[in-house]
């Protein structure tokens, strides 16, 4: 049993022990941020038949019709829902679940062990999955995308394959792009990258982007042909992304945005950097990790465009620089020698560790981290009314956000100051 546990790499080992740490003590307790409960309570809503896949809905006073956001990212959420029912835990599991595929895809891009403690060490990263943001899933559908691209461009793939490739490509950028609209683009610039670094020919990097293009064209054909689709995506092109790029929607302060972009890169790096100065580690840098940095930075300074910026946006472009480190700095693990000995004592401790957050955290089960107040009192309106009431309340209730989304996410409840409604 020891051999078999010191058989896996130490840094592994940390890596798991450190996101037990993380996302495992809150995985059973209650309380999310506002975006992350009003997604839960429209996947729920879908998965129990209120709303369509093009019309999603929230409440019955509030976004009725939930235009939002494309509305891809909130189907995949209602898949937990229709699996294991309305229960409030369903959505933390999602988010765990996402983000443990979101390693394995990046360990396969950049085969570097290195890549689970520097997931487990991100703040950013970890907060985007605690509270089930949708840059999850888009962040998952754009790091397959990207890696279907280098498969696609690839010297020795013959030319049929490389075709094929790009065509499953171009499907996985359409599901981005179906998660979060126009921010998925970014992996567009992955072929011109490789081919600018000489990494793969013109050649290829022009039929790559043109099955891409391809299966884009089809994609927006379907939706004009179709009535709702070409509905939701009008309204949301209309509420969403031109209001925030014209700034009619909230503003955010660039600068703050800026600045948590460079301490989310900056400091790993740093860190990194001074580790590789002390064992000395070659300098230099690869194509590949090179590309990495490139398709990091697309992912990230068209976000500037836009006056309505939030850290959570970052979370893919981060992902993919996270991935970049792992790549420059994987050297960095041959130059700490691991014995039999210190290879088991790293499995044990790290095992108990997270054998002991799995028992603190479900022992944690329905406690209330966040929003005490707003979730007791829903809590108890759940309890006295039936799901589906629309309840009167006054205004300054009706202008917190975060009352209707836990009436919602919790009692299937609506909210309205006045007129047709329910006392409470």
């Amino acid at each position: 049993m020891l051999r078999t546990l010191s058989n896996i790499h130490p840094v592994v080992w940390i890596g798991f022990a450190l996101l037990s740490l993380a996302l495992l003590l809150g995985l059973w307790t209650r309380g999310m941020f506002l975006d992350g409960t009003t997604y839960a309570a429209i996947a729920r809503n879908l998965a129990i038949g209120q709303g369509t896949f093009w019309s999603p809905h929230y409440t019955e006073t509030l976004y009725p019709q939930f235009f939002e956001h494309p509305p891809l990212g909130l189907w995949l959420e209602s898949l937990p829902f229709r699996l294991f029912g309305d229960h409030w835990w369903v959505e933390r599991l999602y988010g765990l679940v996402l983000y443990v595929c979101t390693i394995g895809i990046s360990y396969k891009i950049t085969q570097s062990k290195l890549i689970i403690p520097l997931m487990a060490l991100s703040p950013l990263c970890l907060w985007t999955s605690r509270n089930v943001m949708l840059e999850l899933s888009l962040c998952l559908a754009c790091l397959l995308c990207i890696y279907t691209t280098y498969q696609a461009l690839k010297a020795e793939r013959k030319l049929v394959v490389c075709v094929s490739y790009s065509l499953v490509a171009g499907l996985l950028l359409v599901v981005a792009i179906h998660i979060k609209g126009p921010v998925a683009l970014f992996p567009l610039a992955s072929p011109l990258i490789l081919v600018s670094l000489g990494e793969t020919t013109w050649r290829r990097a022009l039929v790559c982007l043109l099955a891409i293009l391809v299966i884009l064209a089809g994609t927006a054909a379907f939706i004009y042909q179709s009535p709702e689709a070409l509905m939701n995506w009008g309204a949301y092109w209309d509420q969403q992304v031109s209001a925030s790029i014209t700034g009619q929607r909230e503003l955010s302060a660039r600068g703050e945005f800026v600045l948590r972009a460079a301490i989310e890169m900056g400091i790993p790096l740093l860190i990194l950097y001074i580790l590789g100065r002390k064992v000395k580690l070659q300098p230099g840098i690869s194509q590949r990790s090179k590309s990495l940095a490139l398709i990091s930075l697309s992912a990230t300074l068209p976000l500037l465009v836009s006056p309505k910026l939030h850290a959570h946006y970052l979370y893919p472009g981060l992902i993919i620089w996270l991935i970049f480190l792992a790549e420059r700095y994987d050297d960095l693990l041959e130059h700490i020698s691991w014995s039999l000995s210190r290879k088991r004592v790293v499995a044990i401790i790290s095992a108990l560790v997270i054998i002991t957050t799995l028992i603190i955290g479900f022992s944690r089960y329905g406690h209330v981290i966040r929003d005490e107040e707003i979730i007791l009192k829903v809590d108890n309106l759940a309890t006295r009314h039936e799901a589906g009431t629309i309840l009167c309340i006054d205004a300054n209730d009706y202008a917190n956000w975060k009352y209707h989304a836990y009436a919602q996410r919790i009692g299937r409840l609506s909210l309205r100051v006045g007129g047709d409604c329910t006392e409470q």
